[in-house]
């Protein structure tokens, strides 16, 4: 790395730690700037990636997001819906994103049966048991917390663990009252600039 002219990180904690780890395990000089290495400065910068926020506003203008949009409407009628988007990854916090529901439900009684939580776990490496482990958790406290807030009509947690196409999505982003986004660690998660780009009402 330290050959390269400028080294790019998302987020500046990224940046620092890399700058730390020059001057304590190589003993190297740093700045804010970048890392001297014999005389040369290899510069360090933060770049931030983003989303198109249009072409977002756009897509949910369409005719088959609108249209499930309104069946998701009528599905939720009278329901605040909070929603996650999450990859199935130990640092995305989705295990605690759900024992915070269950705790909003014990907490504040009045709103049972009045919120609803929509999760959508995409699966990533499951063939790894760590990331295995997490959707267990997860379905695990699904089903606990469906079975002791949820009724025969109403389950306040839905869980969808796949992917959804974009269509989906952006009705989902449209629908939400709420995006909650757990990340324990994140360097670049873009779900709440496209939420925001979809909230157009």
């Amino acid at each position: 790395l330290l050959d390269c002219d400028l080294i790019g990180f998302h987020c500046f904690s990224y940046a620092r730690h890399f700058l730390r780890s020059c001057a304590e395990v190589l003993g190297l000089d740093v700045s804010p700037k970048g890392v001297d290495v014999g005389g040369k400065l290899v510069r360090v910068g933060i770049f931030p990636i983003g989303i198109d926020p249009a072409k977002w506003e756009s897509r949910c203008m369409t005719d088959p997001v609108q249209s499930r949009l309104a069946d998701l409407r009528t599905q939720f009628e009278g329901k605040k819906v909070i929603v996650g988007i999450d990859r199935l990854d130990p640092i995305k916090g989705i295990p605690h994103k759900m024992i915070a529901m269950e705790t909003f439900l014990d907490r504040y009684p009045q709103w049972q049966g009045k919120v609803v939580l929509i999760q959508v776990c995409v699966p990533s490496r499951i063939e790894v048991e760590k990331y295995a482990n997490v959707q267990d958790d997860v379905n695990q406290l699904v089903g606990r917390i469906n079975s002791k807030f949820g009724k025969v009509d109403f389950n306040p947690i839905h869980c969808i663990n796949r992917s959804i196409d974009t269509d989906e999505l952006c009705a989902l982003y449209t629908l939400a009252d709420m995006l909650a986004v757990t990340s324990l660690r994140d360097g670049m998660n873009l779900i709440s600039f496209e939420f925001v780009a979809c909230q157009r009402e």
